[in-house]
């Protein structure tokens, strides 16, 4: 915005004091409309970004007309840059979570070559074993179950192990170590700690009450950003793949283009001046 206005400005001024620009003629053979003025100026600048016909109202020196022709070359290089920037963002597939759950079709089809694993003889396990729903499931995991979750987190790292199905709170702490680690769908088979208290005792009232006022302030969620999450979520999510976009600084050589463009109209002008004031003089010189 900044650089349409005052390359109108200098577009304006370059043209009106040059003795080769409209305002010269129009003194001279009556086409003062045809002038580049200052709204005209704004008018050339905005249609030759947006790439819109531009009538009346041109430069006619060879100054502004040498900045016209690097405006135009800035407009066509800042075009085509958001024009990558748009396709990199609408294009580019962002990473997307491959499972969807324990409820994803692939993982229940036996001919599907995924393999998912749990721990052999842990809660999950009998999950699995007692789900009727679930025994082609488990009959495919039985096969791979890992003897500690350690092995199977490293398996999963290195590609031989395509999921991993154990405690969300464990797997959500390893997925904020290693960004490379991702959770999958909705938490399933869930099942809470319990506080136990001697039968009548008269602190269970006021201990469900305290347990119900963390749920209720978010101090639970802070605990498990803390322990859990350990503050490395947006981390993560800055090393989530995203397009190489070109910023202000990636574009800086092309305001550098047009503030050179500009130096070099007001430099041209003090040519025509001069050349002009030479003419002049000549034909002075030869009428004397």
């Amino acid at each position: 915005m900044v650089s349409v206005h005052v390359v109108a400005l200098v577009l304006y001024l370059l043209d009106r004091f040059s003795p080769f620009g409209r305002f010269k003629l129009a003194n001279t053979d009556g086409t003062e409309e045809d002038a580049l003025n200052l709204s005209s100026a704004i008018w050339f600048a905005w249609g030759v970004l947006l790439n819109s016909g531009i009538g009346e109202g041109t430069p006619r020196s060879f100054s502004a007309r040498v900045l016209g022709m690097v405006w135009a070359g800035f407009a066509m290089i800042i075009v085509a840059s958001y024009t990558a920037n748009l396709a990199a963002f609408l294009v580019l597939e962002r990473p997307k979570t491959k499972l969807t759950g324990i409820n994803d079709a692939r993982l229940r089809n036996t001919m599907e070559n995924l393999t998912c694993a749990t721990v052999k003889g842990s809660a999950v396990d009998m999950y699995f074993r007692r789900q009727v729903e679930l025994s082609n499931m488990y009959r495919t995991m039985e096969a791979n179950n890992y003897n500690t979750a350690e092995d199977a987190i490293r398996d999963v790292k290195i590609g031989k192990l395509m999921a991993f199905i154990w405690d969300s709170s464990r797997l959500e702490f390893e997925a904020a170590q290693d960004c490379e680690l991702v959770t999958a769908g909705e938490l399933f088979g869930r099942s809470g700690y319990g506080i136990g208290l001697q039968k009548g005792s008269p602190w269970a009232d006021d201990v469900t009450l305290a347990i119900l006022d963390f749920h209720e302030s978010g101090f639970m969620e802070s605990l498990d950003n803390k322990w859990i999450l350990q503050g490395n979520l947006q981390q993560c999510e800055q090393f989530e793949k995203t397009p190489n976009t070109l910023g202000l600084k990636n574009m800086a050589g092309v305001f550098i283009l047009v503030a050179a463009g500009i130096v070099g109209g007001i430099g041209l002008i003090v040519i025509e001046m001069a050349y002009k004031k030479h003419q002049i003089k000549k034909q002075t010189n030869g009428i004397g």
